[in-house]
C-alpha cells in the first residue's frame, strides 16, 4: 500500500514593501501637501507674525516665562501639564536672543513641521501595505481639517499628536511579529510624553496599553504602561515637587469644573468628520463621510495594526462625545486613527484589483481627487488669523511707564512688551481668561465671564496695573461685562495698533 504525501499549504506572501525610491516620492507629496495646508492660510490670514488663535499665545508667552526663569503655576497660572512649556521654552530662549516676535514665527513654523511629520508617520505606519496605503494615509492626515487647525501654530494637540503617532509608528512595525521590550517602553516614553501635555493623551496611552495586552501580552503592556509612567513623571514632578497644590488645582481642578458647553451633537459630527469648513449643507458628505470610516473600521479588524487604530478611534470619539467643552480642535484626537484606517482601506481595494494595473490607477486617481475636492471645499474658508501692528503698538507704549497688559497674549509678543515685562518684573499673565475656570468661588458659579464679577474685578485690576494696555479678545457680549468695558472705554487713548486701540489706565 502505497500513500501519497499531502505537501502543507503555502504560507500567505507577504506583502511586498514599496521600494525605497518609490516611498520616498510618497513622502515627498505627502509632506509638500501637508506643510502647504498649514502655511498657505496662515499667509492668507495674520501671517507669522499676527494674531493666530489665543492658545498658542498662551503656550508660548509660557515657555517664555520658563526661558526667564519663572515657573508655571507657581509663578504664573496654567491649565496643563508643563510638557508644552518645556517645548516652546527653546523658542522662548531664542527670543531673548533675536526677539520674541521672530521667535515665535519660527515656532509657529516648527508646528507645522511637527504636522508634516505627523504626516509623514502616518504613511510610515502604512508603508508595509503598499504605496497606495502609504500615500492615501498620508494624505488624509496631510489635509484633514481638524489636524490643519492644531498644527497651524504652538498648541498642545500638534505635540500630543505627533508624540502618539509615533508610538503607532513603533508597535505597528511589530504587530505582524513580536514587540520587543525596547519598542513597547520607547512607545511608552512617547505616549507618556503626551500625557504630560495635556491630559487627554491618557486616554490614547489606555488604548495603546489594552490593545498592547490583547495582541502581544501582559508583559509588553506591563512595559509598555511604566514606559508611560516614567515619562509622565519625569515630565511633571519637578514642577509638582515647587507648588503640588497650585498644580493639581490648576491642571486637574479647574479643567474638570470648566461647564458645559452648550454644542450639539451634530456640530460636533461636522467638526469630528472635517467639514467644519465646508459652505453649505454637509449632510451628505458627513453621512458619506461616516460610511467610509465604518467601512475602514470592518477591514481593518482583519489585522492587529488595524485594530489598533480602530481602538484610538473608539476612545477619540467616547472623549470627544463627553468632553464638556469643544473647539474644532478637539476633533484632531481622531486626525490619526481616520488617516490610518482610510489608509488601510485604499490599500485594501488597491491590492483586491492588483490584477488590473488600469483599474488599479483608477482607484488611486479617484482617492487622490476626492482628497483634492474635499481641499478645494475647505480652502476657502480655511484662513488663519488677522494681521497685527505690533511696531505701531511698539510705538505706542515705548514710552509709558511700569507693564504693558492685554488679554491677548500674543498681542504682548508680537510689539515687543512680552520682553519688556519679563526684563522689568512684571507679573506674567498668560491666560487671562484661564482665571475664569480656576477662581474661586467665581469658577464654582460656572456663568459666562460676562456675569462672573469675581473675574470681572481680576481681569479689570490686572488690565489697570499697567502703563498701557490693549484689549483684543474679551471686548465682546461674552468676555468683559457692559460695566468693565465702559470703565476701559474711559481711560485715555494713546493711539491705534490697527484695529486695536492702545490706552493709558486711570487708577
Amino acid at each position: 500500500m502505497t500513500t501519497t504525501a499531502v505537501a502543507p499549504a503555502p504560507a500567505a506572501a507577504p506583502l511586498p514593501v514599496p521600494g525605497r525610491r518609490a516611498f520616498a516620492l510618497v513622502l515627498v507629496a505627502v509632506a509638500a501637501a501637508a506643510f502647504a495646508s498649514r502655511l498657505v492660510p496662515v499667509l492668507h490670514g495674520g501671517g507669522l507674525f499676527g494674531l493666530i488663535g489665543y492658545d498658542g499665545g498662551v503656550y508660548y508667552a509660557a515657555g517664555a516665562g520658563l526661558a526667564h526663569g519663572l515657573w508655571p503655576y507657581l509663578d504664573f497660572l496654567l491649565l496643563h501639564p508643563p510638557g508644552i512649556v518645556l517645548a516652546l521654552a527653546p523658542f522662548g530662549l531664542l527670543g531673548r536672543v533675536v526677539g520674541h516676535p521672530e521667535a515665535m514665527a519660527a515656532a509657529r513654523l516648527a508646528w507645522m513641521l511637527l504636522g508634516t511629520l505627523s504626516a509623514l508617520l502616518v504613511a510610515a505606519t502604512l508603508r508595509r501595505l503598499g504605496l497606495v496605503a502609504a500615500l492615501v494615509g498620508g494624505l488624509v492626515y496631510a489635509v484633514w481639517v481638524p489636524a490643519i487647525f492644531v498644527e497651524r501654530t504652538t498648541t498642545l494637540e500638534a505635540v500630543t499628536g505627533v508624540l502618539t503617532l509615533g508610538a503607532v509608528w513603533l508597535v505597528s512595525r511589530a504587530a505582524r511579529g513580536d514587540l520587543t521590550t525596547r519598542a513597547a517602553v520607547l512607545a511608552g516614553l512617547l505616549l507618556g510624553a503626551s500625557c504630560a501635555t495635556k491630559i487627554w493623551g491618557v486616554a490614547p496611552l489606555l488604548a495603546v496599553v489594552a490593545w498592547c495586552a490583547l495582541e502581544h501580552g501582559r508583559r509588553r503592556a506591563v512595559a509598555l504602561a511604566l514606559g508611560g509612567a516614567a515619562a509622565t513623571v519625569a515630565i511633571c514632578l519637578p514642577f509638582f515637587l515647587r507648588a503640588p497644590r497650585l498644580m493639581w488645582d490648576m491642571v486637574v481642578g479647574a479643567q474638570l469644573g470648566r461647564p458645559q458647553v452648550d454644542v450639539s451633537w451634530y456640530t460636533r459630527a461636522v467638526d469630528t468628520a472635517g467639514l467644519s469648513q465646508v459652505a453649505g449643507g454637509v449632510t451628505p458628505l458627513l453621512v458619506l463621510v461616516t460610511a467610509l470610516v465604518l467601512v475602514s473600521v470592518v477591514v481593518a479588524l482583519r489585522s492587529a495594526a488595524g485594530r489598533l487604530a480602530v481602538a484610538l478611534l473608539v476612545v477619540g470619539l467616547v472623549l470627544l462625545a463627553v468632553s464638556p467643552a469643544w473647539t474644532v480642535d478637539y476633533a484632531s484626537l481622531v486626525a490619526a486613527p481616520v488617516a490610518l484606517l482610510g489608509g488601510r482601506a485604499a490599500g485594501a481595494v488597491s491590492r483586491a484589483v492588483s490584477q488590473l494595473a488600469p483599474l488599479r490607477v483608477v482607484v488611486v486617481l479617484a482617492v487622490v481627487g476626492a482628497l483634492a475636492a474635499y481641499t478645494a471645499l475647505s480652502a476657502p474658508r480655511t484662513v488663519f488669523g488677522t494681521p497685527f501692528a505690533g511696531r505701531t503698538m511698539a510705538r505706542l507704549v515705548a514710552g509709558t511707564p511700569g507693564c504693558v497688559t492685554s488679554d491677548e497674549p500674543t498681542v504682548l509678543v508680537e510689539s515687543g512688551a512680552l520682553t519688556r515685562n519679563l526684563e522689568r518684573g512684571c507679573p506674567l499673565v498668560v491666560d487671562l481668561g484661564g482665571y475664569s475656570y480656576y477662581l474661586r468661588p467665581g469658577a464654582d458659579l460656572q456663568v459666562g465671564r460676562a456675569r462672573n464679577e469675581q473675574w470681572q474685578a481680576f481681569a479689570l485690576d490686572y488690565l489697570a496695573s499697567g502703563g498701557a494696555a490693549v484689549v483684543v479678545r474679551f471686548d465682546t457680549l461674552t468676555g468683559l461685562s457692559p460695566s468693565t468695558r465702559a470703565t476701559i472705554e474711559r481711560w485715555p487713548a494713546l493711539g491705534d495698533a490697527g484695529r486695536y486701540v492702545v490706552r493709558r489706565p486711570s487708577r
